[in-house]
């Protein structure tokens, strides 16, 4: 069973962003789309500009979050993927979206696993996962031994999962799942005569200075 790092001191708002630096990553005509860790409903917003005649269907463990996102959505569940979520239609959904939630589920294997079933033929999964790769997690820790939980961010306090690009591609290869891209967004510029060394070195260091990675997979053939 999977569960999540959310207590009832979670602030909604949070997860209230319209995320529009996933909008080239949303497929046009997917029809019935599904957000998984929907918070608000925020990201509906961006799915919703690229196809406008989408079907929203959300899932949310916070409720207050979920009760709002319902005002945005079609349809919005309220409880923890896959362990409250049975009810979902198999191959209903061109696209799955699991923005920034992997990293807070204990079992996110378990979560990839379950959503190959979703998916409609043709149907693409996307998801954003935290780097912890990035130049502000490792020198800290480095440097002074520091490994510093934050409300936000790359350390946020109800994270549980840590993923590098190298563990991301493995993770969806043994949930079967084929990964078509895999690219870092949210790029930072590096602050510092260390980090804009480093930034210098090229395709070695580039992940150093991405906050996440955007992936975009289908399930694998038999």
């Amino acid at each position: 069973m999977d569960s999540h790092a959310f207590g009832d001191d979670v602030d909604v708002l949070r997860y209230s962003a319209e995320r529009s630096e996933i909008a080239r990553f949303v497929p046009s005509g997917a029809g019935r789309v599904l957000d998984i860790g929907c918070g608000t409903g925020g990201f509906g917003v961006t799915i919703r500009s690229v196809d406008p005649g989408a079907e929203l269907w959300g899932v949310e463990p916070v409720a207050e979050a979920a009760d709002i996102a319902s005002d945005r959505y079609d349809r919005v569940m309220t409880g923890f993927y896959p362990l409250d979520t049975e009810d979902l239609p198999n191959q209903a959904f061109g696209a799955v979206f699991m923005l920034d939630v992997l990293e807070h589920m204990v079992e996110p294997a378990e979560a990839l696993r379950a959503a190959r079933s979703l998916l409609a033929p043709g149907g693409v999964l996307v998801a954003s996962i935290p780097n912890v790769r990035h130049f502000d997690v490792w020198w800290p820790l480095v440097r002074h031994g520091r490994w510093t939980y934050t409300e936000t961010g790359l350390m946020d306090r109800t994270h549980l999962r840590w993923f590098t690009r190298s563990s991301i591609e493995e993770l969806f290869d043994v949930t079967g799942w084929t990964v078509n891209s895999l690219e870092g967004i949210n790029r930072t510029e590096p602050v510092g005569w260390k980090a804009r060394f480093l930034a210098r070195l090229g395709r070695r260091t580039e992940d150093m200075f991405v906050l996440q990675f955007a992936v975009t997979a289908v399930p694998a053939a038999p």
